[in-house]
């Protein structure tokens, strides 16, 4: 029943159906014509006969005539039996040449149409399997193609049938390893550029370290304010180095897609106070307080540690270009579509041409510190877009920079 249901077959079976239905047709035109002409030959000879006994017996000739109207089965039986009692046999006296003649000519012509509808038929098939198997070449010559890795050629096909639907999921698979390999090929300009980025950014600490290890070591009565000075600072490089090598880790995760977010309702207020109390230190360092206003009940579905996470780069971020004794305000509110919340920073702000760039890895503004590596922003957008939310900035010299994290509802 599925062969029914392709067109192809359809077509081919209607095809054949109305061959079929032609042949028997003509067929019954030419028994009922050749039974006509059977019939006129029948005649024919029975005139004969007729006229032979009239000549012989002109007198009985009303007598004959009105016999042959009243011909019966048992008539016909009793004049066979009186001929073979005479030794009569019927075929000797009745010429059968041109019956014959006419039965011949008759299955002749059946023979034709019957022989006639078979090499339509035959021909039919041949064609359907001749298109059938140019398709599979088609299709064949296709799959070498992409053992070669082309894929610009296109076999999309509109029609109804089995290679029809084979031809379009080849052109599925086809369509996605190009996607594949143009990714594959991304991947690779990306991994080739990301290692030369991260060489880059890990040679100046680890030049640092070595210089200074130099120094300790062939300055041997160095003052020990100076020795602790550069402990201090190796100490310091080293912790850079430890921050961009486990940020980079977490960014492979998520690029890998193999981080495992929880989905756990959290109030933005509990959370702004654990950002906070991870900040602690360095706030303390540079006298910076973080001033939070919002709904305490506002909240919204996520995973708590990474959302933290996010949230400690985009606030670090802020502090780095923020004077000391200055303040960090982070808002936040709820609605029916999202939840927003907002972290607005009093710094120098953000050159114009950088904005389009800032959560790219390992890209550094013109306002970038030294210690910058270019990871943490790219890392928070990573984390919030992978809970369904989205980053984005607004800035102007010399009016600060405001970032506005939405988590929309529903999307998970």
């Amino acid at each position: 029943m599925k062969l029914l249901a392709q067109e192809k077959i359809r077509k081919l079976l209607l095809v054949c159906s109305i061959l079929v239905g032609t042949v028997v047709i003509l067929v019954m035109i030419s028994l009922q014509l050749q039974s006509k002409e059977f019939h006129r030959e029948t005649n024919k000879i029975l005139a004969g006969i007729v006229g032979s006994l009239i000549e012989k017996y002109p007198e009985a000739e009303q007598d004959i005539i009105k016999q042959l109207s009243t011909i019966q089965e048992q008539t016909v039986e009793d004049g066979m039996q009186i001929l073979q009692k005479y030794g009569i046999n019927v075929e000797e006296i009745v010429p059968a040449t041109n019956l014959e003649q006419v039965h011949q000519k008759s299955m002749r012509i059946m023979l034709l149409w019957i022989v006639l509808l078979g090499i339509l038929l035959i021909s039919c098939f041949a064609i359907y399997l001749y298109r059938r198997e140019k398709k599979i070449r088609a299709i064949t010559e296709y799959l070498k193609e992409i053992e070669k890795q082309q894929y610009s050629l296109k076999i999309q096909e509109n029609e109804e049938g089995e290679l029809s639907y084979l031809q379009n999921e080849i052109y599925k698979i086809t369509v996605m390893l190009k996607e594949s390999a143009q990714k594959l090929s991304q991947d690779k300009k990306y991994l080739s550029n990301a290692l030369s980025d991260i060489s880059h950014q890990i040679k100046t600490p680890l030049t640092s370290i070595s210089v200074l290890l130099d120094i300790l070591k062939e300055n041997t009565n160095l003052p020990e304010e100076k020795r602790q000075e550069f402990l201090f600072e190796i100490s310091r490089q080293i912790e850079w180095i430890h921050w961009l090598v486990i940020s980079l880790l977490k960014l492979s995760k998520f690029d890998a897609g193999t981080v495992e977010l929880k989905k756990e309702t959290i109030l933005i207020q509990n959370l702004i106070k654990e950002v906070i109390q991870n900040l602690s230190i360095p706030l303390e360092i540079k006298n910076q307080t973080i001033q939070m206003q919002g709904d305490p009940s506002s909240s919204f579905i996520g995973d708590f540690h990474w959302t933290a996470e996010a949230i400690i780069n985009i606030i670090k971020n802020c502090m780095e270009h923020t004077e000391e004794g200055k303040t960090i305000q982070v808002s936040f509110k709820e609605n029916a579509l999202f939840t927003q919340i907002i972290i607005k920073d009093s710094g120098e702000g953000i050159a114009k041409e950088d904005l389009p760039y800032i959560f790219q890895r390992f890209y550094k503004g013109k306002n970038a510190g030294k210690d910058s590596f270019g990871i943490g922003l790219a890392l928070a957008k990573a984390i919030i877009q992978n809970q369904g939310g989205d980053i984005s900035v607004k800035s102007k010299k010399g009016e600060g920079t405001t970032f506005f994290v939405t988590i929309y509802k529903g999307i998970h």
